[in-house]
């Protein structure tokens, strides 16, 4: 099986330290093994037909010949040793002992182990968790990161591509298909949650905490600030009201003693500013004691309380009307943040990017230092844990993608990664070689003359 353009994109061998490629190196090695061996049959045929008499040049040639016999050999040697890790380079109905004909296409033959192997070096010296911890423990990583985030061409690079990523987003939300598969998914899910479960807890939380005593304590002063700031026109109404009614010949004939819209609005002001200032008002202790009943016949089975409640989120989620409204206003925010993220400036993306930087500048700050230590240890923690967790399937995801591969696919994958290193080797065998021949060519010489 061949692999894809894209999966062997990463693996297209790039020379930004001006080396040749692998093919020019491995037709460097070939040439000059085959000069070697012309010069060798050269200086054969030249004896051949002109002896040498003189001494000198009849041991000079003896030396030579050692080291270009000594040259070939070894070029043929590191030929047939690295032919042999990629190819077979014997014919196949040559007959060969088994012991070098099952030693050839080595990498081809133990892909699958090979897959292996690197599968679980990676665990074991990548992923392993004590690996990661003594990896991680000395480094300030928050603090990198935050340095990272302050840098105006990453932040700005990482909200380009979250500016990508929403516009496709919400691209995808307007199809009619997905918005009524949302819109279902939403429903169903609001249908199966427990809702007398999650109202109790949230009237618990509320109560426990005494957030509806400060939301009606802060409820009060919003009606306080409100009725100072429109009293002329709270008395114009009621005047318009009072007016109205059936009783106004006695609103009437009230008015010539004294003002009862002005009279309705301050004792309203007083009861208003006595329920804030008063801490065990009955109001409040009516609203204690209601939030207190109704969250414990919340916890009934079959109470009044929660069939009513189940009765009016089945309503809502029949309802025509409420489904139409919601999905008009997801449509109206996503038109609304499709709009932005395609400005020029978006005010979404330059909100994140501000927040970003104010708090990785926080982060950076002498004083945060322990938060910086708590942040680390927590992210190493999570790193150990995860790699525990999915150490496997990384081995098993770089396990498989291998596999997939034919043996000549990864034997070609190696050689284009490692063939200048290869073919190296071999023309370093042809020079090695041949001053190792001419080196025992002298010995041999010594010990003759």
């Amino acid at each position: 099986m061949k692999i894809s353009s894209s999966d062997t994109s990463a693996c297209t061998p790039a020379f930004p330290d001006g080396s040749l490629p692998p093919r020019n190196m491995r037709k460097i090695a070939s040439t000059l093994l085959a000069m070697v061996t012309l010069l060798w049959l050269g200086l054969l045929c030249l004896h051949h037909y002109y002896p040498i008499a003189d001494r000198w040049m009849k041991m000079l040639d003896t030396l030579i010949n050692t080291g270009l016999e000594a040259a070939i050999v070894g070029g043929l040697a590191d030929w047939y040793a690295i032919t042999v890790l990629f190819h077979n380079p014997w014919p196949k109905k040559l007959p060969l002992p088994d012991i070098i004909r099952e030693h050839t296409e080595i990498i081809p033959r133990n892909k699958n182990r090979i897959a292996r192997e690197l599968a679980h070096f990676a665990q074991e010296h990548f992923l392993a968790p004590a690996q990661l911890k003594s990896a991680l423990t000395p480094h300030d990583l928050s603090a990198v990161f935050a340095k990272k985030l302050l840098n105006d061409k990453i932040i700005r690079s990482i909200s380009n591509e979250l500016r990508q990523i929403f516009i496709k987003l919400l691209e995808t939300l307007e199809d009619p298909k997905v918005e009524m598969f949302l819109r279902t998914t939403i429903i169903q899910w609001c249908q199966t949650i427990d809702l007398k479960k999650l109202v109790g807890e949230g009237f618990t939380i509320v109560t426990d905490n005494g957030i509806h005593k400060d939301a009606l304590q802060w409820g009060l002063l919003q009606v306080d600030t409100w009725i100072s700031s429109h009293r002329t026109e709270i008395k114009n109404k009621l005047k318009v009201l009072l007016d109205a009614s059936t009783m106004a010949p006695l609103i009437t004939l009230a008015r010539v003693f004294t003002s009862p819209e002005d009279k309705i609005v301050t004792e309203l002001l007083e009861n208003v500013r006595k329920i804030i200032t008063t801490p065990d008002h009955p109001l409040r202790q009516d609203l204690d004691r209601f939030m207190d009943e109704y969250n414990g016949k919340l916890r009934r089975h079959h109470s009044n309380e929660q069939l009513a409640l189940e009765a009016l989120r089945s309503k809502l989620l029949n309802s025509e009307e409420v489904s139409t409204f919601v999905t008009q206003v997801l449509r109206n925010l996503c038109d609304r943040l499709r709009l932005d993220l395609m400005s020029k400036n978006p005010e979404l993306l330059h909100f994140l990017e501000k927040t970003v930087k104010e708090n990785a500048n926080r982060l950076l700050a002498e004083e945060n230092s322990e938060v910086r230590q708590l942040i680390n240890q927590r992210l190493c923690e999570l790193a150990v844990h995860y790699s525990e967790d999915y150490s496997n399937l990384i081995v098993s995801y770089i396990n498989n993608i291998i596999m997939k591969w034919d043996g000549l696919t990864l034997a070609g994958i190696i050689e284009e990664k490692v063939g200048n290193d290869l073919y190296a080797i071999r023309i370093n065998g042809v020079l090695m070689g041949f001053a190792i021949g001419c080196f025992l060519g002298l010995v041999n010489l010594l010990f003759h003359h």
